[in-house]
């Protein structure tokens, strides 16, 4: 069996990502497109700042959505060099 390096283990995970991806297709015109399911979609948000909503398929587990202005912007230094803003 030959010895694979880390590069070409990650050219393999990544031509198998590929390959799977491509595997997952409602469109019925694709070749290798499975046919006969439909996937079941739970509930539909919306990401109103973002502009677009997303499904919700089985126990999806979702991130809070950012605020409209970078935190970064409230954190600054008083005149005794002490960080505000933190909090």
């Amino acid at each position: 069996m030959p010895v694979l390096s880390d590069l070409d283990i990650a050219r393999r995970a990544t031509l198998e990502a590929i390959e799977q991806l491509a595997d997952r297709s409602s469109d019925p015109a694709l070749k290798r497109a499975p046919t006969g399911w439909r996937m079941p979609v739970c509930e539909v948000r919306a990401s109103v700042g973002a502009g677009f909503v997303y499904p919700i398929c089985g126990e999806m587990r979702t991130l809070p959505g950012l605020g409209t202005t970078p935190a970064a912007l409230r954190i600054d230094l008083d005149d005794a060099a002490e960080v505000t803003g933190l909090s």
